[in-house]
């Protein structure tokens, strides 16, 4: 689990790379041999004075939801403007996760029951404002 509670992603690495006119550009990069399906960035922020309390903030990723095997894409989202420190999550479901699911789906004695995908996460470092 990481820090926030989230499953760690093996697959996804994310890194920020900086602020340009109000936007906040993070670098998210495909570590395996599979694609990763990706999820909405959640920018989470931490208020100094009372550190246990979270805020989320979603951004969904705008240059695409599928990240090839070992490519990297750069993305922005609105920098989080209350001078606390934040940190980005990029959430990423595996390709073979999927068709695993959609297999087992498709056979007749798992027809009934329902298959969930469960992303799992990749985070900046904290981000001091």
């Amino acid at each position: 689990m990481t820090e926030i509670g989230l499953p760690q992603s093996r697959s996804l690495k994310v890194s920020f790379l900086g602020y340009t006119n109000g936007n906040a550009f993070i670098q998210i990069k495909n570590r395996t041999s599979h694609t990763v399906h990706l999820w909405t960035i959640g920018v989470y922020s931490r208020d100094p004075e009372h550190v246990a309390d979270w805020h989320l903030s979603s951004y969904d990723i705008t240059n695409g939801s599928r990240l090839s095997a070992g490519a990297t894409i750069v993305t922005d989202f609105p920098a989080p403007t209350n001078h606390v420190l934040w940190r980005a999550a990029v959430g990423g479901v595996d390709q073979r996760e999927l068709n695993i699911k959609r297999a087992l789906k498709d056979t007749w004695l798992f027809r009934p029951y329902l298959f969930v995908v469960h992303p799992r996460y990749a985070q900046t470092d904290w981000i001091a404002p």
